[in-house]
């Protein structure tokens, strides 16, 4: 090959996209193998075509070796030995979804919340009732850390219970007209309903209706309170 023929291979690979996964990878394996086929040196394809050592070694091997039909493909990568299968990982998101949760009030300062309707529940609960599932189906148990990292990458806004000071208003405003002694019987009914009635209210919005989150008589965050007044 002469200078021209150099200068016009060398032209002609510069226009083409043959880095790694773009749509001309594969031709630019072939242009390399070519170069080899000729004779050429591996010093003078990277000189010529500027690729990198590694490439050229692979391709140079494939060439010695006669495995051209493998002279796109690269080696796989490791999975690490605690991943989950994709069975093993289906199983445990269909597990969580079994979850009773209630949504908390949506802020913009903070992903969602989610908060369980078991009372006194625990992580170390939770992670039991997970292993008992498991077992029918025979699929990989993880460990109570690995199962709550997994929780969390999955599951991030949701959380065991509300703190002891997110007490409803609703309910604050009804025991303390519960305190009165002078209430009316039929008043005081009405309160008794009020305060154990789950409401689910559906709001319009230009066009657009979404339900009201529902707190299970616990009081919102201070987000709610400090949050403008979109609704």
């Amino acid at each position: 090959m002469g200078k021209e023929g150099f200068n016009a291979l060398k032209e002609t690979w510069n226009a083409m996209k043959t880095g790694y996964g773009e749509v001309e990878w594969e031709r630019g394996e072939g242009v390399i193998l070519g170069l080899m086929a000729q004779g050429y040196l591996d010093r003078e394809i990277k000189a010529l075509l500027g690729v990198g050592g590694s490439r050229v070694s692979r391709l140079r091997k494939i060439h010695k070796d006669g495995t051209w039909d493998t002279s796109h493909t690269r080696r796989p990568m490791k999975v690490p030995h605690h991943a989950l299968s994709s069975d093993d990982l289906t199983a445990f998101i269909e597990d969580f979804k079994t979850w009773e949760l209630e949504d908390g009030f949506p802020c913009s300062h903070r992903q969602p919340r989610q908060y369980f309707v078991e009372a006194k529940l625990t992580w170390t609960e939770l992670w039991k009732r997970y292993e008992k599932k498991m077992v029918p189906f025979e699929r990989r148990m993880m460990s109570f850390s690995r199962w709550t990292q997994y929780v969390k990458l999955h599951q991030p806004g949701v959380c065991l219970m509300r703190t002891a000071k997110n007490v409803c208003d609703s309910c604050v405003r009804i025991d303390i007209q519960f305190a009165h002694d002078n209430l009316p019987l039929e008043e005081r009914e009405h309160l008794v309903l009020e305060k154990g009635m789950h409401l689910q209210i559906q709001i319009e919005n230009f066009g657009d209706n979404f339900p009201l989150p529902f707190y299970g008589h616990q009081r919102p965050s201070a987000d709610y309170f400090n949050s403008n007044l979109t609704m």
